[in-house]
């Protein structure tokens, strides 16, 4: 076919000698330029799904910036679904034998303090400077971390079935989670140039729900299925009944370490995050926070060191009010840390 094909043109049509050329291009079998950038832009985002091609930019933040004044609710709706999926789970699994139900409510046991705690401190981070893949990737890191130490613990540490343990092993137990704790804290302040205190809370909160996760899990999992006797091939009466009594076995580890542990992981990591940050900001020649940033270090192990003493000889109630203790203070240390971001910062 001829490339030009003349026609008349329409507008001027009473002069009969002028006509138009039009061009018409043969069909080659190329894609067309759109199409062709589109097939580029959708390899190149799956290539970006895994290859960060982006340097990390640099962050500097004044004082005088103003910000939104932080509104954190999310976490209350997220508390009152837990809280209702709770209830209506334990009344299927009493009244209805609902014994299906077990995996999902230990399950809920152990996600509840972490899950609630993490949306809460994500919702007070004003800056926006960690996004949610930094708080996956610090989640992702804590856990990894929380499970060396279990490994370690049960391989080495803990003595036969993990029933007893001495002194000094607990002492090693809890400066390997604090090693570990203020490690990851450092890590990511330093890697992300934070320079809002709450963003630093934000990263120790983040820490912290990684170990909590880990060890409430391990626990719950022990205290169900490795601590009791099941027989589910001889009767199904028989294996009920066990079962019942391994959720109440969970009952005393829910308390105490799905709660009251779970929040103490959070709350000391999240001081410790928050702390880290006002050290770099002010300087190393600080000499009042370097001293506040280690006796936070030696507390958090000592913590640690408290929660894994088994206390064989000592009355229940005193370790009771120990354990209490301990997750008050962690909750006075992190209000101390938010109050401080807070004030640091200028809002709209």
């Amino acid at each position: 076919m001829n490339d030009d094909l003349r026609v008349k043109n329409v507008v001027n049509g009473d002069k009969k000698d002028e006509k138009t050329a039009v061009k018409i291009k043969e069909n080659s079998g190329d894609l067309p330029e759109k199409r062709r950038g589109a097939n580029i832009a959708f390899r190149e985002m799956w290539e970006n799904a895994f290859i960060r091609k982006k340097p990390l930019e640099h962050y500097e933040e004044s004082g005088n910036v103003k910000q939104r004044p932080p509104s954190p609710f999310v976490y209350l709706r997220v508390t009152f679904m837990f809280v209702m999926l709770f209830i209506v789970l334990l009344s299927v699994f009493y009244m209805f034998e609902g014994y299906e139900m077990f995996p999902v409510i230990l399950t809920i046991m152990v996600l509840f303090v972490p899950v609630v705690s993490g949306i809460f401190f994500y919702e007070t981070d004003t800056s926006g400077r960690v996004s949610f893949y930094r708080v996956c990737f610090i989640f992702f890191l804590s856990c990894i971390a929380a499970l060396a130490v279990k490994f370690v613990s049960f391989r080495f540490i803990y003595e036969i079935n993990g029933e007893a343990i001495s002194y000094f092993g607990a002492a090693a137990i809890g400066l390997m989670v604090s090693v570990f704790m203020v490690t990851l804290c450092i890590l990511f302040v330093k890697r992300l140039k934070i320079k809002d205190m709450l963003s630093g809370v934000l990263i120790g909160a983040i820490t912290g729900v990684g170990f909590a996760i880990v060890n409430g899990a391990n626990l719950c999992f022990k205290a169900a299925f490795v601590e009791t006797q099941y027989a589910p091939t001889i009767e199904v009466i028989i294996y009920n009944e066990s079962l019942l009594s391994s959720f109440n076995n969970m009952l005393g580890v829910f308390l105490f370490e799905c709660l009251l542990h779970s929040l103490t992981y959070v709350l000391t990591c999240a001081a410790l995050g928050g702390t880290l940050v006002d050290v770099f900001n002010k300087g190393l020649k600080e000499r009042s926070l370097i001293l506040t940033l280690l006796a936070m270090s030696v507390g958090a192990w000592l913590i640690e060191t408290l929660w894994v003493i088994p206390f064989a000889s000592v009355p229940d109630l005193f370790v009771y009010i120990l354990r209490a203790l301990m997750t008050v203070s962690s909750f006075l240390l992190a209000v101390k840390a938010v109050r401080t971001g807070l004030s640091q910062n200028v809002y709209e």
